[in-house]
Protein backbone atom coordinates (compact mmCIF):
# COMPACT_ATOMS: atom_id res chain seq x y z
CA UNK A 1 0.00 0.00 0.00
CA UNK A 2 1.51 3.48 -0.96
CA UNK A 3 1.72 6.71 1.69
CA UNK A 4 -0.95 8.34 -0.47
CA UNK A 5 -3.17 5.00 0.32
CA UNK A 6 -1.97 5.75 3.79
CA UNK A 7 -2.55 8.97 4.33
CA UNK A 8 -6.66 8.74 3.05
CA UNK A 9 -7.36 5.53 5.27
CA UNK A 10 -5.71 8.20 8.16
CA UNK A 11 -7.86 11.15 6.98
CA UNK A 12 -10.77 8.87 6.57
CA UNK A 13 -10.43 7.04 10.51
CA UNK A 14 -10.09 10.38 11.92
CA UNK A 15 -12.63 11.92 10.09
CA UNK A 16 -15.56 9.90 10.88
CA UNK A 17 -14.25 10.02 14.46
CA UNK A 18 -14.49 13.47 15.03
CA UNK A 19 -17.92 13.17 12.87
CA UNK A 20 -19.66 10.80 15.68
CA UNK A 21 -18.13 13.20 18.47
CA UNK A 22 -19.50 16.17 16.81
CA UNK A 23 -23.02 14.75 15.94
CA UNK A 24 -22.72 13.60 19.99
CA UNK A 25 -22.19 16.98 20.89
CA UNK A 26 -25.21 18.24 18.98
CA UNK A 27 -27.49 15.64 20.40
CA UNK A 28 -26.27 17.16 23.73
CA UNK A 29 -26.77 20.67 22.81
CA UNK A 30 -30.59 20.39 21.73
CA UNK A 31 -31.27 18.86 25.92
CA UNK A 32 -28.44 20.57 27.70
CA UNK A 33 -29.50 22.84 30.61
CA UNK A 34 -28.95 26.72 29.39
CA UNK A 35 -25.97 26.84 31.57
CA UNK A 36 -23.95 24.18 29.59
CA UNK A 37 -24.92 25.99 26.23
CA UNK A 38 -21.47 28.17 25.79
CA UNK A 39 -19.29 25.50 26.31
CA UNK A 40 -20.82 22.66 24.35
CA UNK A 41 -21.23 25.42 21.41
CA UNK A 42 -17.85 26.21 21.97
CA UNK A 43 -16.70 22.74 21.51
CA UNK A 44 -18.95 22.17 18.51
CA UNK A 45 -17.42 25.11 16.80
CA UNK A 46 -13.91 23.90 17.57
CA UNK A 47 -14.34 20.18 16.16
CA UNK A 48 -16.39 21.29 12.82
CA UNK A 49 -13.11 23.65 12.47
CA UNK A 50 -11.20 20.66 13.07
CA UNK A 51 -12.90 18.47 10.18
CA UNK A 52 -12.26 21.55 8.27
CA UNK A 53 -8.68 22.29 8.83
CA UNK A 54 -8.57 18.33 7.98
CA UNK A 55 -10.10 18.31 4.68
CA UNK A 56 -7.97 21.41 3.79
CA UNK A 57 -4.82 19.77 4.42
CA UNK A 58 -5.84 16.49 2.87
CA UNK A 59 -7.07 18.49 -0.85
CA UNK A 60 -3.83 17.55 -2.15
CA UNK A 61 -4.07 13.48 -2.02
CA UNK A 62 -8.05 13.13 -1.77
CA UNK A 63 -10.25 12.47 -4.79
CA UNK A 64 -12.20 14.96 -5.40
CA UNK A 65 -15.18 12.77 -5.05
CA UNK A 66 -14.29 12.41 -1.45
CA UNK A 67 -13.44 16.10 -0.82
CA UNK A 68 -16.83 16.65 -2.15
CA UNK A 69 -18.60 14.04 0.33
CA UNK A 70 -16.82 15.37 3.32
CA UNK A 71 -17.16 18.63 3.00
CA UNK A 72 -21.28 18.21 2.40
CA UNK A 73 -21.13 16.26 5.88
CA UNK A 74 -19.25 19.54 7.64
CA UNK A 75 -21.42 21.77 5.89
CA UNK A 76 -24.75 19.93 7.22
CA UNK A 77 -22.93 19.71 10.69
CA UNK A 78 -22.68 23.69 10.93
CA UNK A 79 -26.22 23.95 9.37
CA UNK A 80 -27.40 21.68 11.99
CA UNK A 81 -25.70 23.87 14.61
CA UNK A 82 -27.32 27.17 13.83
CA UNK A 83 -30.62 25.61 13.65
CA UNK A 84 -30.57 24.30 17.04
CA UNK A 85 -28.84 27.41 18.28
CA UNK A 86 -31.57 29.54 16.83
CA UNK A 87 -34.39 27.27 18.53
CA UNK A 88 -32.52 27.58 21.95
CA UNK A 89 -32.61 31.60 21.58
CA UNK A 90 -34.75 33.15 24.15
CA UNK A 91 -37.94 34.71 22.08
CA UNK A 92 -37.62 38.66 22.00
CA UNK A 93 -40.29 40.77 22.66
CA UNK A 94 -40.91 43.40 19.83
CA UNK A 95 -40.04 46.88 20.72
CA UNK A 96 -38.70 50.30 19.74
CA UNK A 97 -34.67 50.77 20.59
CA UNK A 98 -32.47 53.35 19.70
CA UNK A 99 -29.96 52.33 17.12
CA UNK A 100 -26.42 51.17 19.06
CA UNK A 101 -23.31 50.25 17.78
CA UNK A 102 -22.92 46.49 17.83
CA UNK A 103 -19.02 46.58 19.38
CA UNK A 104 -15.78 45.38 17.97
CA UNK A 105 -13.81 41.88 18.19
CA UNK A 106 -10.62 40.81 19.24
CA UNK A 107 -9.83 38.28 15.99
CA UNK A 108 -13.22 37.54 15.93
CA UNK A 109 -13.13 35.51 19.19
CA UNK A 110 -15.56 37.64 21.56
CA UNK A 111 -17.61 40.36 21.52
CA UNK A 112 -16.19 43.17 23.53
CA UNK A 113 -19.33 43.87 24.95
CA UNK A 114 -21.96 46.02 24.93
CA UNK A 115 -21.37 48.98 26.56
CA UNK A 116 -24.03 51.96 25.54
CA UNK A 117 -20.82 54.80 26.50
CA UNK A 118 -18.88 56.64 23.34
CA UNK A 119 -16.27 54.90 22.08
CA UNK A 120 -12.66 56.50 23.37
CA UNK A 121 -10.62 58.66 21.54
CA UNK A 122 -6.93 57.78 20.77
CA UNK A 123 -5.39 58.56 23.97
CA UNK A 124 -7.83 58.22 26.75
CA UNK A 125 -8.41 55.52 29.28
CA UNK A 126 -6.75 51.94 28.08
CA UNK A 127 -7.95 49.89 31.01
CA UNK A 128 -11.29 50.23 30.75
CA UNK A 129 -14.49 48.78 32.49
CA UNK A 130 -17.15 48.08 30.00
CA UNK A 131 -20.90 47.19 31.11
CA UNK A 132 -19.44 43.03 30.49
CA UNK A 133 -16.18 43.52 30.18
CA UNK A 134 -12.90 44.46 31.48
CA UNK A 135 -10.35 45.64 28.52
CA UNK A 136 -6.00 46.35 28.94
CA UNK A 137 -5.00 47.10 25.50
CA UNK A 138 -2.05 49.35 23.76
CA UNK A 139 0.57 49.32 26.76
CA UNK A 140 4.14 48.60 27.12
CA UNK A 141 6.44 48.16 29.55
CA UNK A 142 4.06 48.65 32.32
CA UNK A 143 2.86 46.25 35.42
CA UNK A 144 -0.97 46.06 34.88
CA UNK A 145 -3.14 44.87 37.74
CA UNK A 146 -6.50 46.24 37.69
CA UNK A 147 -8.44 46.32 41.28
CA UNK A 148 -12.06 46.11 39.85
CA UNK A 149 -14.36 43.76 37.40
CA UNK A 150 -17.55 44.49 35.86
CA UNK A 151 -20.61 43.14 37.80
CA UNK A 152 -21.94 41.25 34.98
CA UNK A 153 -21.66 37.12 35.13
CA UNK A 154 -20.87 37.26 31.41
CA UNK A 155 -18.17 39.62 32.15
CA UNK A 156 -15.13 38.80 29.68
CA UNK A 157 -11.06 39.42 30.15
CA UNK A 158 -10.05 40.98 26.99
CA UNK A 159 -5.91 41.68 26.53
CA UNK A 160 -4.74 43.14 23.16
CA UNK A 161 -1.83 45.06 22.23
CA UNK A 162 0.52 44.19 24.81
CA UNK A 163 4.28 44.35 24.74
CA UNK A 164 6.90 43.81 27.83
CA UNK A 165 4.19 44.20 30.38
CA UNK A 166 2.81 41.97 33.18
CA UNK A 167 -0.24 41.86 33.78
CA UNK A 168 -2.06 40.33 36.99
CA UNK A 169 -5.47 39.49 38.23
CA UNK A 170 -5.91 39.82 41.99
CA UNK A 171 -7.51 37.20 43.79
CA UNK A 172 -11.59 37.88 43.74
CA UNK A 173 -12.08 39.01 40.42
CA UNK A 174 -14.22 36.54 37.94
CA UNK A 175 -14.94 36.26 34.19
CA UNK A 176 -16.86 34.29 32.27
CA UNK A 177 -14.04 34.12 29.37
CA UNK A 178 -10.93 35.94 27.91
CA UNK A 179 -9.53 36.93 24.46
CA UNK A 180 -6.01 37.50 24.07
CA UNK A 181 -4.51 38.71 21.09
CA UNK A 182 -1.24 40.68 19.92
CA UNK A 183 0.90 39.88 23.17
CA UNK A 184 4.59 39.80 23.14
CA UNK A 185 7.40 39.58 25.50
CA UNK A 186 4.66 39.62 28.68
CA UNK A 187 3.65 37.61 32.01
CA UNK A 188 0.41 37.44 32.39
CA UNK A 189 -0.80 35.89 35.70
CA UNK A 190 -4.47 35.76 35.70
CA UNK A 191 -5.20 33.23 38.10
CA UNK A 192 -6.24 29.64 38.66
CA UNK A 193 -9.96 30.65 39.27
CA UNK A 194 -10.37 33.78 37.60
CA UNK A 195 -11.40 32.87 33.75
CA UNK A 196 -14.90 29.91 34.54
CA UNK A 197 -14.96 29.50 30.29
CA UNK A 198 -13.25 29.68 27.48
CA UNK A 199 -9.79 31.03 26.63
CA UNK A 200 -8.75 32.16 23.26
CA UNK A 201 -5.26 33.27 22.50
CA UNK A 202 -4.21 34.43 18.82
CA UNK A 203 -0.39 35.54 18.03
CA UNK A 204 1.20 35.93 21.33
CA UNK A 205 5.00 35.50 21.38
CA UNK A 206 7.79 35.12 23.79
CA UNK A 207 5.52 35.34 26.73
CA UNK A 208 4.64 33.09 29.70
CA UNK A 209 1.13 32.51 30.77
CA UNK A 210 -0.28 31.43 33.95
CA UNK A 211 -3.44 30.55 34.57
CA UNK A 212 -6.24 28.41 34.64
CA UNK A 213 -9.55 27.78 32.21
CA UNK A 214 -12.10 25.63 31.14
CA UNK A 215 -10.81 25.74 27.48
CA UNK A 216 -7.82 26.75 25.63
CA UNK A 217 -7.54 27.69 22.01
CA UNK A 218 -4.26 28.87 20.72
CA UNK A 219 -3.64 30.29 17.37
CA UNK A 220 -0.35 31.87 15.20
CA UNK A 221 1.78 31.44 18.80
CA UNK A 222 5.69 31.02 19.30
CA UNK A 223 7.94 30.45 22.09
CA UNK A 224 5.62 30.22 24.57
CA UNK A 225 5.64 28.56 28.02
CA UNK A 226 2.07 27.81 29.14
CA UNK A 227 1.13 27.32 33.31
CA UNK A 228 -2.30 25.70 32.86
CA UNK A 229 -4.98 24.37 34.76
CA UNK A 230 -7.55 22.99 31.95
CA UNK A 231 -10.89 20.99 32.67
CA UNK A 232 -11.12 20.24 29.00
CA UNK A 233 -8.02 19.09 26.35
CA UNK A 234 -6.63 22.43 24.59
CA UNK A 235 -6.17 22.62 21.41
CA UNK A 236 -3.08 24.73 19.41
CA UNK A 237 -3.02 25.45 15.76
CA UNK A 238 -0.60 27.00 13.59
CA UNK A 239 1.73 27.49 16.88
CA UNK A 240 5.41 26.34 17.28
CA UNK A 241 7.74 26.18 20.62
CA UNK A 242 4.82 25.72 22.74
CA UNK A 243 5.80 24.46 26.22
CA UNK A 244 3.33 23.75 28.38
CA UNK A 245 3.93 23.16 32.16
CA UNK A 246 1.57 21.91 35.07
CA UNK A 247 -0.34 24.24 37.38
CA UNK A 248 -2.15 23.95 40.84
CA UNK A 249 -1.54 20.51 40.56
CA UNK A 250 -2.95 17.89 37.97
CA UNK A 251 -6.36 16.34 39.22
CA UNK A 252 -9.09 17.10 36.83
CA UNK A 253 -6.03 18.73 34.95
CA UNK A 254 -5.84 18.16 31.41
CA UNK A 255 -3.09 20.07 30.51
CA UNK A 256 -0.30 17.89 28.92
CA UNK A 257 -3.58 16.24 26.93
CA UNK A 258 -2.72 18.83 23.73
CA UNK A 259 -4.40 18.37 20.20
CA UNK A 260 -2.87 20.09 17.83
CA UNK A 261 -5.20 21.38 14.69
CA UNK A 262 -2.74 20.96 12.27
CA UNK A 263 -0.77 17.78 12.88
CA UNK A 264 -2.09 14.65 11.67
CA UNK A 265 0.29 12.15 11.74
CA UNK A 266 0.36 9.56 14.40
CA UNK A 267 3.36 10.24 16.13
CA UNK A 268 3.39 13.19 18.63
CA UNK A 269 3.40 16.98 17.64
CA UNK A 270 6.78 19.15 17.57
CA UNK A 271 5.02 21.78 18.36
CA UNK A 272 4.27 21.51 22.08
CA UNK A 273 6.22 19.77 24.81
CA UNK A 274 4.73 19.27 28.48
CA UNK A 275 6.99 19.08 31.48
CA UNK A 276 5.63 19.46 35.18
CA UNK A 277 6.30 22.36 37.18
CA UNK A 278 8.38 23.15 40.26
CA UNK A 279 7.39 24.27 43.87
CA UNK A 280 9.63 27.49 42.75
CA UNK A 281 7.29 28.68 39.69
CA UNK A 282 4.33 28.08 41.83
CA UNK A 283 6.23 30.00 44.42
CA UNK A 284 7.22 32.81 41.96
CA UNK A 285 3.85 33.24 40.33
CA UNK A 286 2.75 33.91 43.92
CA UNK A 287 5.40 36.45 44.74
CA UNK A 288 5.17 38.49 41.26
CA UNK A 289 0.95 38.15 41.32
CA UNK A 290 0.81 39.61 45.04
CA UNK A 291 3.11 42.69 45.11
CA UNK A 292 3.13 45.53 42.84
CA UNK A 293 6.37 45.92 40.37
CA UNK A 294 7.61 49.26 39.68
CA UNK A 295 8.32 50.55 36.10
CA UNK A 296 11.91 50.33 36.51
CA UNK A 297 11.72 46.51 37.55
CA UNK A 298 9.20 45.64 34.92
CA UNK A 299 12.21 44.81 31.91
CA UNK A 300 14.24 42.91 35.24
CA UNK A 301 11.49 40.58 36.37
CA UNK A 302 10.64 39.78 32.41
CA UNK A 303 14.62 39.34 31.89
CA UNK A 304 14.28 36.73 34.78
CA UNK A 305 11.17 35.27 34.08
CA UNK A 306 11.63 34.87 30.46
CA UNK A 307 15.49 34.45 30.17
CA UNK A 308 15.89 37.11 27.52
CA UNK A 309 15.99 40.40 26.90
CA UNK A 310 12.57 43.01 26.44
CA UNK A 311 11.36 43.94 23.14
CA UNK A 312 12.60 47.42 23.54
CA UNK A 313 15.90 46.62 25.40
Amino acid sequence: MSSVDDSKGAVHTIFQEKHKEAESLLEKLRTAPANEHPQIIDACLAGISHLSDLLKDAASYLPAYDQRSYSLKVKALTNQLSSIRQSLAPKQKFTFKSKRNTGATIGGALDLGKSTSPTPSSGTQKVGVEQENLLISTRTREHIRPLTAPSSASASLLLSNLTDCIVSIPEGLRFSSSAIKDVSGCLLLLGKDAVDGPVHLTDVKDSTLVFGCRQFRMHDARNVDVFLHCRSRPIIEDCSEIRFHTYCGEEGNFWDQVDDFKWLRSERSPHWSASPTTEEDEKRWQDIGGKEVGELEVAKVLNKVLGQPTAEE
